[in-house]
């Protein structure tokens, strides 16, 4: 099993079993950049940074992510793009990483939570408004 230096990374407080078996989920803090990771991790230990943030496209992994039946994975960085207030993300379960869209922590909200699949195939989530 693979531990985590929490001293210099956060886990993002949900790991979600994909297709396949993996494990995956997200770092607050660490990684080459200092923004957080996302990462892979067997039901063995073997664990695997498939994507750093760099500031620019996201930082702060937010809570979990979803994997649709195609197997790609949607989640949120709750901080960091174009406004830093966050963005949308797409990621693959080889680490192909693309911000989706970027949170402009107005119209749009910033911090967002929790990403849901829902029976319509869609992913929504809520986004905080600060005024």
């Amino acid at each position: 099993m693979h531990t985590l230096n929490t001293r210099r990374s956060y886990p993002s407080r949900q790991v979600n079993q994909g297709r396949g078996g993996n494990f995956y989920g997200g770092m607050n803090l660490g990684g080459a950049n200092g923004k957080g990771t996302l990462f892979k991790m067997t039901a063995k230990g073997a664990f695997t940074v498939l994507h750093n943030f760099t500031g620019t496209d996201g930082t702060d992994a937010a809570v979990g992510m979803v994997q649709l039946a195609n197997g790609t994975f949607y989640g949120a960085a709750s901080l960091g793009g174009t406004s830093n207030a966050g963005v949308i993300y797409q990621l693959t379960s080889s680490g192909t990483y693309k911000v989706l869209h970027n949170l402009n922590g107005t119209t749009d909200g910033s911090l967002v939570g929790v990403l849901t699949l829902a029976t319509d195939g869609n992913v929504y989530g809520t986004a905080t408004l600060f005024l």
